[in-house]
């Protein structure tokens, strides 16, 4: 029993381990893209002071300005899945956590009657050999 315990317990810290470097991994992408938000607010900000200094170039701020936000509103909506796939991925994590916990504290109850066991064995045998040698003393 304690061998099927010990492999549960092994498979579970694999795929806990899995999923947390999943979980960073979403975290990285996550920063990631709120990084590319940051930039295209900075291009943003610059195309637009061009554009007051320059007239040719503000017959095309209406149409850059709108692929901006259309780009602003996609990586917006990225970093929104990403956000619920890392909640989602905690979740999971935190389940398998318990589980893993589970079985190690079964394995431990095991171990635990098993000391037990071995304790009444050896206290048996000793009350034994006592008992042979009050029995021996007494003749």
């Amino acid at each position: 029993m304690s061998r099927r315990l010990d492999l549960l317990i092994r498979i579970q810290k694999q795929i806990l381990d899995e999923r947390r470097r999943r979980v960073l991994q979403l975290e990285g992408q996550l920063f990631g893209e709120i990084e590319k938000l940051k930039q295209l607010n900075l291009e943003v900000t610059q195309e637009k002071q061009f554009t007051a200094s320059h007239v040719q170039a503000s017959y095309t701020w209406r149409q850059y300005l709108k692929k901006a936000q259309e780009r602003e509103k996609a990586i917006l909506h990225f970093i929104d899945q990403l956000n619920r796939n890392i909640v989602w991925e905690k979740k999971n994590i935190q389940s398998l956590f318990e589980k893993l916990k589970a079985y190690e504290i079964a394995k431990e109850k095991i171990l635990e009657e098993h000391r037990i066991q071995e304790n009444k064995q050896e206290q048996y045998f000793l009350d034994e050999i006592g008992l042979t040698q009050y029995m021996r003393n007494k003749d």
